[in-house]
């Protein structure tokens, strides 16, 4: 019987509700956090649900915790919080926190898109090339040697922020304006995001892979997750975002092997959420990020048999565990909105995406024998599901009145 609480903040972050039957299930007890009601609440496996401070607001929050939150296993919800953690950690352990992500210097070396850029190439992992950018450069001679077309994005921005330039000057003098309204809109107090201009890589939808990975406490590897996503976000302007719509559990050692020389390479701790797209032009595969933490479709890898979030609490309370091969399997975000379907539909109608695709992609689920995960249905939990589901209606219902006053 576990005794030590699992303390779960951002409850109302989607990778949040994914984790909660990794540990309830195991009868660890959870002690859920948000800064306002929120669907992970409702589920069964939350043994106690705490309103906080939002963490934006970061020093109320680290106070809030520290004085007021029942002390055990400190789980990272977000790129956020998991830098607020590691920058406070000597303040968080002493009020007896215990959690496992790296110094704040190694884990920026990481998660800072340019820097782990560099880090890459000293040990030669494929990465789109590209260049810094200062506030003082001129834009334009920094991007004189960019063949077009290349994108603009932030050095600490998930990595659907992103701006494509096609063609000319003017193109990019607009497109570095418009992403220098992007970072202000995302800017926190932990870190200052910078821009890079990065050359454009040539790849399909269904080319876009992830790889989730847990580093225990000693720094040492004890396991890598590959997930191929058959569908994701298209933008009106063609380019694609970063939520995985449809996916599948699929073995790729070159994946696994990569990530881990890298995050051999810089002495990670905790988790780790790549990013990587094939080339199908340059035969390769490249880099496009990491965030320590875990992935927004976490309900994904728990379900199929990865549960990263029970490694970390196991890893951390000394308790023996083992990493068990993860089901070959799809998944679907049906039972979200927006999500899927809503997505879909629009990316059809733009010309975007095929509808025999779409079809074919949930034809797969008769086709096929493996197992099918639908986000967010869970029927160990089913309170929380229906909750999901209520609040997927009162969201879809509030779009439809705004539409229809309109």
């Amino acid at each position: 019987m576990f005794s030590t609480y699992a303390v779960l903040p951002n409850c109302n972050i989607r990778a949040m509700e994914g984790i909660l039957s990794s540990l309830g299930k195991r009868n660890i007890p959870v002690i859920a956090l948000s800064p306002v009601d929120c669907v992970a609440f409702k589920s069964k496996y939350v043994s106690r649900k705490i309103f906080s401070p939002d963490p934006a607001n970061e020093e109320k929050f680290l106070t809030f915790l520290i004085e007021k939150v029942p002390k055990g296993i400190l789980f990272p919800a977000d790129d956020h919080t998991t830098l607020l953690f590691s920058k406070h950690a000597k303040a968080l352990r002493e009020s007896g926190f215990i959690f496992n992500i790296n110094d704040f210097s190694s884990l920026n070396s990481g998660f800072d898109k340019w820097l782990c850029y560099l880090e890459a190439l000293k040990i030669n992992i494929p990465c789109a090339f590209t260049k810094q950018i200062s506030l003082e450069d001129d834009v334009e001679k920094v991007c004189k040697d960019m063949p077009f077309p290349f994108i603009f994005k932030a050095t600490t921005l998930a990595g659907g922020n992103y701006v494509k330039v096609t063609s000319d000057s003017a193109d990019i003098k607009a497109a570095y304006s418009e992403m220098l309204s992007i970072v202000d809109k995302h800017k926190c107090g932990v870190i200052s995001p910078e821009i890079i201009v990065q050359e454009w890589l040539e790849y399909d939808m269904a080319d876009i892979w992830c790889v989730e990975s847990y580093y225990d406490q000693y720094g040492r590897a004890q396991g890598f997750l590959p997930i191929r996503k058959e569908r994701t976000v298209i933008k009106k302007d063609g380019t694609y975002g970063s939520r995985l719509y449809a996916g599948e559990v699929v073995e790729n050692s070159t994946l696994v092997d990569l990530s881990r020389k890298l995050l051999d390479h810089l002495g990670w701790k905790g988790f780790a959420h790549f990013d990587w797209v094939y080339s199908k032009k340059k035969d390769s595969y490249y880099l496009t990020e990491i965030n320590p933490r875990l992935p927004g479709f976490s309900f994904y890898p728990s379900r199929a048999g990865f549960e990263m979030a029970y490694y970390y609490y196991a890893d951390l309370s000394n308790t023996p565990y083992t990493v068990e091969e993860a089901t070959s399997s799809l998944y679907y975000e049906i039972f979200r909105y927006p999500g899927d379907i809503s997505s879909s539909i629009s990316t059809i109608i733009r010309k975007q995406y095929s509808l025999r695709k779409f079809i074919e992609s949930y034809l797969r689920i008769f086709k096929e024998d493996r197992k099918v995960f639908i986000d967010f249905f869970d029927p160990e939990d089913p309170k929380m599901t229906w909750f999901n589901f209520l609040h997927i209606i009162k969201t879809l219902y509030g779009e439809l009145k705004n539409f229809i006053y309109k």
